[in-house]
């Protein structure tokens, strides 16, 4: 991931919620950390509920694996 952010950027946001719980973006944002990044873009959806936050991870997980 630092390899990518490396050669690409930071072109990828993170899905975040005010109260620090990232919704996705994991990995991103360890290797922004690891590379000292200071800002990285992001996407707030505190608007999301509970049930919707799992249903976006579900959706993230299963398109990586192209089980849409």
């Amino acid at each position: 991931m630092c390899e990518s952010i490396g050669a690409f950027g930071f072109k990828i946001p993170c899905f975040v919620r005010s109260d620090g719980e990232v919704v996705d973006g994991h990995l991103r944002l360890k290797a922004a950390h690891k590379l000292g990044s200071a800002e990285i873009p992001f996407i707030l959806c505190d608007e999301w509920n509970p049930a919707q936050v799992k249903a976006f991870r579900l959706m993230v997980n299963r398109s990586v694996t192209g089980r849409l």
